[in-house]
């Protein structure tokens, strides 16, 4: 995605967001404090959060990412780097299964409908038999 050497100091959450809003405006980023235990059995209530990423308000792809990671600024390179690694590769994961399946329908142009007076075909037929 973006050059590592020429990062901000953004949040994985805030990085996300950022990448995700330029691709589309109809991603939307949600994160619950919360997650089913039998589908989420590694989820820690108060030091995991369930992030969740939606098209159009549809759920297209969740993950469980520690709190702390998900949510601090990353000062240092190498934390940035580090980040940066495992936002790109969601990111790249959602624009190669999604973008590609979720193409702006064609607009066909509509069909000219002719009108005709009441009596126009017997009109014509009239004037062919002459």
């Amino acid at each position: 995605m973006n050059n590592l050497n020429n990062t901000s100091n953004c949040s994985y959450e805030q990085y996300m967001k950022d990448q995700l809003g330029l691709l589309s405006r109809n991603f939307v980023v949600k994160t619950y404090k919360r997650a089913n235990p039998e589908r989420w059995d590694g989820f820690e209530r108060g030091i995991d959060v369930l992030v969740q990423i939606q098209w159009k308000k549809e759920p297209i792809f969740e993950f469980i990412i520690e709190k702390l990671f998900w949510t601090q600024r990353n000062l240092n390179k190498e934390d940035r780097v580090y980040m940066r690694r495992w936002a790109d590769q969601k990111i790249e994961m959602i624009k190669s299964g999604i973008i590609k399946k979720i193409k702006p329908k064609k607009v066909t142009p509509k069909k000219k409908v002719i009108s005709n007076k009441v009596g126009y075909t017997q009109d014509l037929f009239e004037s062919a038999k002459k």
